[in-house]
């Protein structure tokens, strides 16, 4: 009576165990679906054969997809990143990076409202603890990731947007940064690069910031006008750089402050959501003028 009774719970066992494997295949399958229909824009660029101009990792069953490459003439690329961090109820949280070089994309996304996702009070004080913030509505500063293929711990660095670039963020902080296709977000303002590598001083840039026009030697105002005119990658007088480097100098002010450049944050499963497991590096301190010459600045690309 008892063999017979084990080889029923045994019989059983195996009926659930054959019904259950074709459950679990299809979620693995959902899943690497789910990761790849995400970096459909980037993949659709890839010419034939893929794999010279595209490096693929494709580890999507197990909640990882990494894509990147370029393509000919232009030399252009992009790259989308996706991960998938369990919940507490068994669904994901679905992690994006996307990037595409020539129209200065860079954003991070996710299936759910980010900030729930993020840990509790995440921002620009994570990163600046005193930020005095003068822009409450556009952003100075954007948030990078480097989504893991293994484990939850991910990296979250506070970055500079491309100056030029102007983008919408509260606090001076984005998810990120993009071009619109008509360019009505962007200026030029890459001649203040061109400007700071010419010019005898940072006083003269001083002097600009403050108006300060009439203390300007005639050979660096010579250089200044090279770059006032009235095409696109000029500005219109002298009183719109002052305008620029007014809003550069306060990047650059907070960037000052910054205590830490980057965070790893680790996955709390049964709150969905990351917390902050360590903080990093503290930026490069400079000058004003290295940060000018140093820093990524919007130009339209082909």
């Amino acid at each position: 009576m008892i063999n017979q009774m084990m080889i029923g719970k045994i019989a059983l066992l195996f009926v659930l165990l054959i019904s259950l494997k074709p459950l679990y295949s299809q979620n693995s399958d959902n899943l690497k679906t789910l990761l790849w229909s995400k970096v459909q824009n980037c993949y659709s660029m890839a010419e034939e054969p893929i794999e010279d101009y595209f490096d693929i990792i494709d580890d999507a069953k197990n909640g990882y997809l990494h894509i990147e490459g370029g393509w000919p003439a232009c030399g252009c690329n992009c790259a989308h990143t996706v991960g998938a961090f369990t919940n507490a109820d068994g669904t994901y949280t679905i992690l994006e990076r996307e990037f595409w070089e020539c129209d200065f994309v860079n954003e991070i996304k996710s299936n759910r409202n980010i900030e729930d996702v993020f840990p509790e009070n995440f921002g620009i004080t994570t990163f600046i603890p005193n930020a005095k913030i003068r822009l409450k509505k556009n952003a100075l500063f954007y948030l990078d990731v480097e989504i893991p293929r293994h484990g939850t711990d991910t990296k979250v660095m506070i970055k500079l947007i491309p100056f030029g670039l102007i983008i919408k963020g509260e606090n001076c902080l984005s998810y990120g940064y993009r071009e619109y296709d008509d360019f009505r977000n962007c200026k030029s303002v890459s001649a203040i690069k061109s400007i700071c590598d010419k010019i005898s001083s940072e006083k003269v840039i001083i002097n600009l910031l403050n108006s300060d026009y009439q203390n300007i030697g005639e050979a660096d105002m010579s250089v200044i006008q090279e770059y006032i005119g009235d095409d696109f990658s000029r500005f219109e007088n002298i009183q719109e750089i002052t305008i620029y480097l007014k809003l550069l100098k306060n990047a650059y002010d907070l960037y000052s402050s910054m205590q830490h450049q980057a965070v790893i944050l680790s996955w709390d499963v049964q709150k969905s959501r990351f917390y902050i497991k360590e903080k990093l590096e503290s930026p490069v301190k400079m000058s004003f003028i290295q940060f000018l010459k140093t820093q990524i600045y919007w130009s339209p690309m082909c």
